[in-house]
């Protein structure tokens, strides 16, 4: 793991609120609604999914199976698993074999916090129709799409926005206390640009993608949001730091699993779910 680097050093704590999706300005008029469907870019918006547990946060699938996304979604203190992934109103269940679950942690980089706030796991069969998705990085005012699936009042409502990233390398200590950390990078909710968006709540886990100019690359995991800040400043697991191990454990745990058949899925409707906001001491 790449961690010789000075990082600003900063704090963010949980709390449970009602939230809304990906929250939207249009400074150019255009429709909220724009931005619930594809964007026309290419960002891979059909790659987030919904992530169900006692949070129903979101998540990103990779491609063959494996889901990454932000490991405060789930309720640790129950010792209750993630039991389900939801793709357009199909439940997918997670493949608990030993070794298939990958809980980050780095002791060096927080020795009272090492436990690194991100997940990867994979389902039991593949997500047929998605595309695979590479990890990437991005570098301050690089140009980001945010995609992720929060709750507007009583739905789940999934939205992408435009950004810029701000900076990079901070290391984010989550909790209060403090009990998790992350190496991240912003971005300001400022209307800097067209059609630019913001995270909140169910939208932990959710997806920050950079167009390299020959691909899309998933490049953050959203993480935390300070909303005392004006304007709110969204931090992103920053995915550089860990590619080389997510990439090494796909690589270890990868073997073919099956497609799907109809009568091993779920159909799922109704779920109750806690929701999750970020905020910075």
């Amino acid at each position: 793991m790449k961690l010789a680097k000075t990082f600003i050093l900063t704090s963010v704590f949980l709390a449970t609120q009602a939230l809304q999706a990906v929250i939207i300005h249009t400074p150019d008029g255009g429709s909220i609604t724009n931005h619930e469907i594809a964007p026309v870019s290419g960002a891979p918006f059909p790659n987030v999914l919904k992530v169900l547990d006692q949070s129903n946060s979101s998540g990103v699938y990779l491609g063959g199976g494996w889901i990454l996304t932000a490991k405060h979604v789930y309720n640790e203190t129950a010792g209750i698993p993630v039991a389900t992934v939801e793709h357009e109103g199909t439940a997918y269940t997670v493949d608990t074999t030993s070794g298939l679950t990958l809980d980050f942690s780095d002791a060096s980089t927080y020795p009272t916090a090492p436990e690194i706030d991100l997940r990867l796991f994979r389902l039991e069969t593949v997500i047929p129709g998605l595309p695979t998705i590479s990890i990437g990085s991005v570098t301050a005012g690089d140009a980001i799409t945010m995609i992720g699936r929060g709750d507007v009042g009583s739905s789940r409502i999934k939205r992408w926005g435009t950004n810029n990233v701000e900076a990079k390398n901070i290391l984010l200590g989550l909790g209060d206390p403090v009990s998790r950390h992350v190496v991240a990078f912003s971005a300001d909710y400022d209307t800097a640009t067209t059609g630019e968006g913001g995270a909140i709540g169910g939208d932990s886990g959710g997806g920050v993608f950079h167009d390299t100019g020959s691909e899309w690359v998933l490049a953050g995991i959203m993480i935390a949001v300070d909303t005392a800040a004006n304007p709110d400043i969204i931090y992103s697991a920053q995915l550089d730091e860990y590619q080389s191990e997510i990439e090494a454990h796909i690589a270890t745990h990868g073997s073919a699993i099956p497609e799907p058949s109809g009568s091993s899925l779920l159909m799922i409707a109704g779920f109750g779910f806690i929701l999750r906001r970020t905020r910075r001491n």
